[in-house]
């Protein structure tokens, strides 16, 4: 996906792009399932790939992994090699489990503070007080990001990605606005994504 609208500047039909930021919709996928991937597969990825380093090993947290993003992180996560805990809803624990993650927290009844430690990677995709919370379960040199973290100088409703690490979590590392041109052919073919809300 270019970097749309931005760089081609336009919602038209057809828009002209470099042929390493698109990829061949997969056979399995429709149209509209296809359509889904772009934004929260290049989230996912730039959260934990091209921002977090995950590797083979590694302890993932994904909060809110029965949503478009979260679901679409558990299985990039999970490709790494890496051993995926989620955060979603009770109602989205099959879903989540459904789609690889290792251990399923219901955020409703359990605080995952007291659940899990010594997190390599974690991936904010809810907002509201786990960011902070976060900081708290990583190991030394883990690293935190959020896809929605609120910039101090606009509104409460403008957002931007943001991340930090357990060394500095107040400084950000990396641009999250570059695009990893190899997402399917790092990750695999993607399961198909889910419509059924956030969580």
């Amino acid at each position: 996906m270019p970097l749309f609208p931005r760089a081609v500047s336009a919602y038209a039909e057809v828009v002209p792009a470099p042929a390493l930021h698109l990829a061949h919709k997969p056979a399995s996928h429709s149209h509209v399932e296809a359509a889904a991937l772009p934004v929260v597969g290049l989230t996912a990825w730039q959260g934990l790939v091209d921002l977090g380093g995950v590797s083979e090993g590694d302890r993932v947290l994904v909060h809110g992994g029965g949503g478009g993003v979260g679901h679409v992180a558990i299985q990039i996560a999970k490709a790494f090699g890496a051993h995926v805990i989620a955060t979603p809803s009770g109602s989205k624990r099959e879903c989540v489990e459904g789609v690889g993650a290792d251990e399923v927290i219901d955020y409703k009844a359990v605080d995952f503070t007291d659940a899990v430690r010594d997190i390599d990677v974690a991936l904010d995709t809810i907002g509201g007080d786990a960011a902070e919370r976060s900081l708290e379960v990583l190991r030394p040199g883990g690293h935190f990001m959020t896809a929605i973290a609120e910039t101090r100088s606009s509104s409460p409703r403008t957002r931007r990605p943001a991340c930090a690490s357990a060394a500095s979590p107040s400084t950000p590392a990396g641009s999250p606005c570059e695009v990893s041109p190899n997402l399917s052919n790092r990750a695999g073919s993607p399961r198909r994504p889910t419509s059924e809300g956030t969580g």
